[in-house]
């Protein structure tokens, strides 16, 4: 029998003379390890279960190595330039009360103070095209990320990669900045936001940023973003008591992977890799939910779900 479904993160990333390692954070069992692996991508539920146990009893063999591969940092300069754009954003005016969200020494000491612990970093939020028009974020992308590869390349012990920021409003400067920061600084992959200024990652307009991942080959980290201003019933203007993030986020989350399926995204790009911030929100949670469609109640089979089969689809929705 199979252990309970893990709360973790995961992630394949190649390391050094080719090998490719699965990094696990957090496990159920309340450790974490890596696992050296082959080109493992696409994990269900029941292999990472799996890939965990395994983790789980060879914990015994010495100290694990955890990566968390789904940290944010805002690095000063970047903070002191939004300060000038967006001086009443709560990420100016309340983040650095968390020192270790924006101050170096304060991470790198936190981080030093587990064993085994490495952190891959990526931009703390707002988006940047929330910020500015495009050229003001297609800068604020240079800044982070030039600032994000210094940090990496001064502590690799640390912070052995992180996950490049761009600009969404400018579909051709993200792409620009998406090469640079893979090509010349390191980054192992890109932080999109689940709907760039309303609109849904799964509109045609930002598909050549997923097709450039793609050969790239390297994974898409997706970050929920929803504010009180979506609001909890249509009656109302703003979501109360903080709904909006305990409960708003994870949705947010699985509607815009939901998207992404059923526009047909993976059926183009079958080798793109996807990580869902959050334990994948609401998915690994409610499978049998997502398997039997609402019209496939009464115009379906079991085998046969409606939605998915007028998109075309190549794959039922919950592989």
């Amino acid at each position: 029998m199979l252990p309970p479904a893990p709360k973790s993160s995961m992630i394949v990333l190649n390391g050094s003379k080719g090998a490719t390692f699965l990094f696990v954070s957090q496990g159920a069992c309340g450790i974490a390890g890596v696992v050296r692996v082959n080109d493992i991508v696409g994990l269900d539920a029941r292999l990472s279960a799996k890939i965990l146990l395994f983790v789980c009893r060879t914990q015994a063999r010495g100290p694990a190595l955890i990566i968390d591969i789904f940290n944010h940092f805002m690095p000063r300069p970047y903070l002191d330039r939004i300060a000038k754009l967006i001086p009443d954003h709560v990420a100016v005016t309340a983040f650095p009360r968390l020192d270790t969200l924006v101050d170096v020494d304060a991470r790198l000491r936190l981080v030093e103070s587990f064993d085994g612990l490495r952190q891959v970093l990526s931009l703390a939020n707002p988006p940047l095209e929330a910020i500015g028009p495009p050229a003001v974020a297609a800068e604020l992308a240079r800044i982070a990320n030039d600032c994000l590869a210094e940090i990496c390349g001064k502590y690799p012990h640390a912070f052995p990669t992180f996950i490049a920021a761009l600009p969404l409003n400018d579909v051709d400067a993200s792409i620009t900045e998406m090469d640079r920061a893979i090509g010349s600084l390191g980054a192992r992959g890109v932080q999109l936001f689940t709907n760039v200024a309303g609109k849904p990652l799964s509109a045609p307009e930002f598909r050549p940023i997923f097709r450039r991942m793609a050969e790239h080959d390297l994974p898409v980290w997706i970050h929920p973003m929803r504010g009180p201003n979506f609001p909890d019933y249509a009656s109302e203007k703003a979501s109360e008591d903080e709904i909006w993030f305990s409960f708003g986020w994870p949705y947010e989350t699985t509607a815009c992977m939901a998207r992404l399926i059923y526009s047909g995204l993976f059926d183009e790009l079958p080798e793109l890799k996807t990580i869902s911030h959050h334990m994948g929100g609401m998915i690994p949670y409610f499978p049998a939910k997502i398997k039997l469609g609402f019209r496939q109640i009464f115009y379906g089979t079991i085998e046969r779900n409606p939605a998915a089969e007028r998109r075309d689809l190549k794959k039922p929705p919950l592989d």
